[in-house]
């Protein structure tokens, strides 16, 4: 058993990313004094404010082998936030490779330098989706299966990495969060949802999903490093919601006026086909995606009893998540910015 103390050298990838960011912010705020984040030369600090300078930045990219080992060398435990995220199909071979042999990088330094605690940020994604209504947990199954994506494939070809290294006699933990909400960037991620709807939709998919607020994403990672966890995964899901509740809440938010035409089953396939078409010209990436439009048809479940129980998890309700990243979007409207960030609670 391993118990992480607040000097320890504590290594965050993805650390100026959406997740990464409110992970770092949590950690300076619980007392964590020496953390060392990973960045990509392009990568953005905005999401970060005054934690930028309470961090040891290094340069580097976790698909660079020689180089994860020089910088894992110098840590105590690993935080694995980093990942390629994208819904194009013309991106699924590279996301896959990226995300799978960045994190076999991550894990065979981990293992060599000795790495004491590696807590990798995964995705429910990686659990699959064996069937529509379904309550799925930790204890799901992986099955092959049309609705699995591309993304998919690369979170849960990850995973087997991390597993691989719980095999070899490196301490692991696993968190799969559901769709993750808050204020982060507007035009990536899933932050997109707060934004896109600001702009009105008149549609809406008669599917659901699970959601989770971003800062109890963070929080789980503060309770993983309090405690022992190892060779364990936790589910983390705030509600289950129909995407028509959740797009009626930010109308709310935003006062305008709800979607009020569902999306029809006929109009399943020629709207993904179209936006395949819209990307081809404008040369831009779809986030409506064959995978996406069809999976927002579908209802998905899941079940965060177990980090609730054995974390002490309390989610924050997505209603307020909603509330205050609809209000964080307006701010940032009227400050002229692209991102915005929710306070730590």
């Amino acid at each position: 058993m391993y118990m992480v103390a607040k000097t320890d050298k504590i290594l965050i990838t993805g650390g100026t990313g959406f997740i990464g960011s409110y992970i770092i912010r949590y950690l300076i705020h619980e007392g964590y004094i020496n953390l060392m984040g990973l960045h990509r030369g392009a990568s953005s600090f905005d999401l970060l404010g005054v934690a930028k300078e309470k961090v040891l930045w290094v340069q580097g990219d976790i698909t660079d082998p020689l180089g994860m080992d020089d910088i894992i060398s110098r840590a105590d435990v690993v935080i694995h936030a980093a990942a390629v995220v994208s819904f194009d199909d013309r991106d699924s071979e590279s996301m896959i490779s990226a995300n799978r042999d960045g994190t076999a990088n991550l894990i065979n330094a981990a293992l060599r330098q000795s790495i004491k605690k590696f807590i990798h940020i995964s995705s429910v994604a990686a659990l699959g989706k064996p069937l529509p209504g379904k309550l799925i947990d930790e204890k799901t199954e992986w099955v092959e299966s049309k609705n699995n994506s591309p993304y998919s494939l690369s979170k849960r070809a990850s995973e087997l990495e991390v597993w691989r290294g719980h095999a070899e006699g490196l301490n692991v933990s696993i968190l799969n969060p559901s769709v993750v909400l808050g204020a982060g960037h507007w035009d990536r991620t899933s932050s997109k949802i707060i934004g896109n709807m600001y702009r009105g939709q008149k549609l809406y998919p008669k599917g659901g999903n699970g959601f989770v607020d971003v800062r109890d994403v963070a929080k789980a990672v503060l309770r993983l490093i309090a405690n022992d966890h190892n060779g364990n995964r936790y589910v983390l899901n705030g509600a289950n919601l129909k995407f028509k509740k959740l797009m009626d809440q930010m109308a709310d938010h935003y006062n305008i006026p709800k979607p009020k035409k569902q999306i029809s089953d006929w109009m399943i396939p020629i709207s993904w086909r179209l936006f395949k078409v819209i990307s081809f010209i404008t040369r831009r990436p779809t986030v409506y995606a064959k995978h996406t439009v069809i999976s927002t048809s579908k209802i998905w479940k899941y079940n965060a009893r177990k980090s609730v129980e054995e974390l002490g998890l309390t989610y924050i309700p997505i209603e307020q998540t909603l509330t205050e990243s609809c209000e964080a979007y307006l701010e940032s409207r009227a400050n002229n910015l692209s991102y915005g960030i929710l306070k730590i609670i």
